[in-house]
């Protein structure tokens, strides 16, 4: 039972620990990542799609769909289809936050036997440790509620209430989980919990258990069947960088666990700007708690081996992912540490136990202090020393980075962005923005298509034609080149954590492709620098705006302070005046090996030689494909609709054509011309190329996955 001095402690904690959201409201800024990366924006996106449930991807040139992608549970889109983006944030992660307090306290007192002092320590540290590494996507934050949940059930399973509780909270937290944290992880650490700590071994509660989990599964259905069935598609099919050989399969999972457990800015060295952190000593605590009291209590017994259990997985997991490379090759392209990252709560009671220790060491009455404040207070060190880590290191970088960034306003306020989305839409024809030094990411908060952009996974034929479109940039920005290697999640331009020059103008041409940004249809390119390309228009002013490289940092800083209140305007928009349509009728095509000789035809071509003559591979083309037949572009297209499920057509041609379109190719995508299915080929190795017959009038294209199950 929780006492309601209980809820009175609990409270404080879970609001001082929400405090960098509350204290800054509507301009509190994303911590992670600079230019609020691909955490948030996507799911900005979801109110700028044209159907509740669609699948497509609607943002990004990514070539796969959002189930695929894994981060968009349903609870995330409906809270950012119906608030402000900012208030959506806040709810998502101060509900988890709470969750989190709440459950840590009533597994410490009830189920690990922790006295109030302990328990409140493990609730803090829990609420500091997710106000950085776990907020946003894993829902770790959920997991112990949900256990202490189950367990709940299981101790009187024939009572319908308990039931139907039990049966919501899996719900909700299939519903708040991305698909990368919420397969396996969640029901290896559960059979250990259920195993270990709690000592179920019936037949009866298993099949619970198992039943429980299947439900969790059903609402994530789709998500699954499409990750399967993207993945070996995708550029994870074979990604060298997550290619463990057995020796470093056995040094993985210890390596993660001690640097996680001991240092958890390792892991997130990305968002950590550190002057002081406590929470480093998160392990040493454990440590030595768990190891005095060891001997004389049973519940710290169980909870060092539930710790223990949970790192054997955690060793484990890397040795079966070598040992399944030849069986699932695609396993190579995903990590084996989530288990670990969503079990920091048991290292966290540990803490707990620790810091009891100390309490009862401090307030022994036999001891003898000579001033006899010190006896009263002296407990309260550790936790003076967690709050004041958290005023210098979190505040402080708050502080900063809403200084050197920014925060939602001028992230999802821009007067420019906004004017540019209303401009592309009002035109009815679609077109794409991509942007220099900003993520492309970004852009999806304004209901912006991208070329590029930051996501979990895109096809393989996507990431190589980016890949040629960056080329001339290879071992210009070795930053750069590393974070894309590395990230392997990241297509963008100039990102602003490289190690750019200095210029007050530059030509984006010596860096990149630009026929390869026309042909992906980049109407327009978003950036905080000057261009000085012929074929680049400014777009929203008479002059451009100074260029970012050549600021000075005190200047950045007042651009962005007031940026933050009425929204970012110092950007340059560029109009691409060589951009290509999204479809298009060209007259002919050539026929290339395979895709990295089509791709360096492409690289010597211009936009008009690559309008006037497809480049096909050999390898994608249909047994039916005629290779003498020739085509004439005499003919309009009228775009009935552009959605991301449906694109609907209005053809006019005499003579067979060849229709192009400028979206990523997916085997899923399915044409049909008058009604009758046809083939679509991948035309520049990643669009879409159809064959029109003479007098075609409707060309619709739909996306229509096997594993589609809601319309």
């Amino acid at each position: 039972m929780l006492l309601r001095h209980d809820f009175k402690i609990l409270t404080i904690i879970i609001i001082w620990s929400s405090f960098q959201y509350f204290i800054l409201g509507k301009y509190s800024f994303v911590l992670f990542g600079d230019e609020l990366d691909p955490v948030f924006s996507h799911l900005m996106g979801n109110k700028f799609t044209d159907c509740d449930r669609c699948l497509w991807y609607p943002f990004a040139a990514s070539g796969t769909d959002q189930l695929s992608l894994g981060y968009t549970p349903d609870f995330d889109r409906i809270l950012v289809q119906l608030l402000p983006g900012w208030l959506a944030y806040q709810i998502r992660h101060i509900l988890q936050i709470a969750a989190f307090v709440i459950g840590l306290f009533i597994m410490g007192r009830h189920t690990f036997g922790l006295a109030r002092p302990g328990a409140y320590f493990a609730a803090l540290v829990g609420g500091h440790w997710l106000s950085f590494a776990l907020l946003h996507g894993s829902a770790a934050g959920f997991l112990p509620l949900l256990i202490l949940t189950i367990s709940w059930l299981l101790k009187s399973p024939d009572k319908l209430a308990r039931w139907s509780i039990t049966l919501a909270a899996c719900a909700f937290y299939a519903t708040t989980t991305h698909i990368n944290f919420f397969v396996g992880f969640p029901f290896v650490i559960m059979t250990i919990w259920f195993f270990v700590a709690e000592k179920k071994y019936r037949m009866r509660d298993w099949v619970i258990l198992f039943g429980l989990f299947i439900f969790c599964m059903l609402f994530r259905t789709q998500d699954i069947f499409s990750l399967m069935m993207n993945a070996p598609l995708s550029h994870r099919a074979n990604w060298q960088h997550y290619n463990l050989s057995f020796i470093d399969a056995l040094l993985d999972g210890p390596g993660r666990i001690i640097a996680f457990t001991f240092d958890p800015r390792s892991s997130f060295s990305y968002v950590y700007n550190v002057a002081f952190n406590a929470l480093p000593l998160l392990g040493p605590v454990m440590l030595v708690g768990i190891v005095l009291r060891w001997k004389g209590d049973a519940h710290v017994r169980l909870l060092g081996l539930l710790i223990a259990c949970l790192a054997l997985a955690e060793i484990f997991l890397p040795i079966a992912k070598y040992l399944l490379y030849d069986v699932i090759p695609v396993i190579r392209g995903f990590s084996m540490n989530k288990l670990w990252y969503m079990s920091t709560f048991a290292v966290i009671l540990g803490a707990g136990v620790g810091f009891q220790c100390f309490y009862d060491w401090a307030r022994n009455e036999n001891r003898t202090w000579r001033a006899p404040i010190v006896r009263k207070y002296l407990y309260l060190t550790p936790v003076f020393v967690l709050v004041l880590g958290d005023i210098v290191e979190k505040s402080s970088f708050v502080a900063y980075e809403w200084v050197s960034q920014g925060n939602y306003v001028q992230a999802y306020e821009s007067p420019d962005l906004t004017e540019l989305a209303r401009k592309i839409n009002a035109s009815g024809n679609p077109s794409r923005v991509s942007s220099f030094q900003i993520y492309d990411s970004l852009l999806h908060g304004y209901g912006l298509e991208t070329a590029g952009g930051t996501v979990v996974l895109f096809s393989k034929r996507y990431s190589e034609f980016w890949d040629k479109m960056y080329e001339p940039s290879a071992g210009i920005d070795p930053v750069a080149d590393t974070q894309r290697k590395k990230a392997g999640q990241t297509m963008t331009m100039g990102i602003t954590k490289s190690n750019l020059d200095k210029k007050d103008k530059r030509n984006l041409s010596e860096r990149y492709r630009l026929n390869f940004l026309s042909l992906a249809n980049v109407k327009y390119v978003v950036s905080r620098d000057q261009f000085t390309d012929p074929q680049l228009v400014l777009a929203n002013g008479v002059e451009p705006k100074k260029a970012w490289s050549s600021l000075s940092n005190w200047d950045k800083a007042l651009i962005n302070v007031k940026g933050n209140f009425t929204g970012r305007t110092h950007i340059n928009i560029y109009e691409n005046q060589r951009v290509l349509p999204r479809f298009f009728l060209s007259d002919a095509y050539e026929i290339a090996a395979d895709n990295a000789d089509a791709l360096n035809r492409m690289a010597n071509k211009s936009e008009e030689d690559l309008k006037r003559s497809v480049i096909l591979s050999e390898n994608d083309l249909p047994p039916s494909f005629d290779r003498l037949e020739r085509f004439s572009t005499e003919g309009r297209i009228k775009i009935k609709s552009s959605g991301t499920d449906r694109i609907e057509l209005e053809i006019a041609t005499k003579e067979p054509a060849l229709l192009v379109a400028g979206n990523s190719y997916s085997p899923f995508w399915v044409c049909r011309i008058d009604n009758v299915v046809t083939p679509i080929v991948p035309a520049y190795t990643t669009f879409w190329a159809v064959r029109l017959p003479a007098g075609a009038k409707n060309v619709t294209f739909t996306y229509e996955p096997p594993y589609r199950l809601i319309n």
